[in-house]
């Protein structure tokens, strides 16, 4: 069985955790709702932990175990606190109620049906207190994302976090548009200072993309009766040229 790159923590961190493109917007976000805060799939902690910086308080989950401890770790050697529990995003519960829960960058895709959405979306509204706000950030499945490409492509290299070398991502696509599914085999090749390979991690995720009108029938039969979506960070309208779609739904 080919493992998940949240297997990996050390080296997602060195290829994502940098990504500061979202960051405002859940600064903001969560600090509007003026009590505590839940990021749901909250991985390493990119942005759990700026969210703790900004005085924000704020637990995690997140389904994988290692990806978790990443997160304590980093969390401790802060000297800063939050609870992170493992959990699946489509059943958890826990024991506090928030004004705003937070699942970002394509988190939400990892639901594999749309039973599986509808229960997280359901899981998140149970966990908000009354007037508290749920944000999720998903890519938007532009019609180019189907057409490819499909073969093994260079993505980006980056300084391996063992200090020496630099780490090479691959990804090979499996695009059903029917299904609305992308498989991503990744090949994350550690090259030495001579350019050789050392090593390769090969991994394997998967995410189940949805649209606009399909993300508003979610939203209202998992309850929600006030939402809003936007197609940019900037709370922008969804064009077809957008490559990200925010949804915002109240309690």
């Amino acid at each position: 069985m080919i493992p998940s790159p949240f297997d990996r923590p050390d080296l997602y961190d060195a290829l994502l955790d940098d990504l500061d493109f979202d960051i405002s917007f859940w600064l903001d976000f969560a600090s509007a709702g003026n009590g505590a805060a839940l990021e749901v799939a909250c991985g390493s902690g990119r942005i759990l932990v700026r969210m703790l910086q900004a005085g924000i308080d704020v637990d995690g989950i997140d389904s994988s175990a290692a990806m978790l401890q990443h997160a304590r770790n980093k969390v401790e050697r802060l000297g800063l606190r939050s609870t992170l529990t493992q959990a699946c995003m489509a059943d958890f519960i826990l024991p506090r109620r928030y004004k705003r829960i937070v699942c970002a960058f394509n988190s939400f895709g990892h639901n594999m049906t749309a039973h599986e959405q509808i229960s997280t979306l359901r899981s998140c509204r149970e966990h908000l207190a009354p007037g508290g706000a749920l944000g999720v950030h998903m890519a938007f499945p532009r019609p180019q994302l189907w057409t490819g490409p499909y073969d093994r492509v260079f993505e980006s290299e980056v300084a391996h976090p063992s200090g020496e070398g630099t780490l090479r991502i691959y990804d090979t696509r499996e695009l059903d548009p029917v299904a609305q599914t992308q498989i991503s085999t990744m090949d994350m090749e550690h090259i030495g200072a001579d350019g050789a390979m050392v090593d390769n991690f090969q991994s394997r995720t998967a995410v189940r993309w949805i649209y606009k009108n399909e993300l508003e029938l979610m939203l209202q039969l998992a309850g929600f009766e006030r939402f809003e979506i936007y197609g940019d960070f900037r709370r922008g309208p969804i064009t077809p040229e957008c490559h990200t779609m925010v949804a915002v739904a109240w309690r």
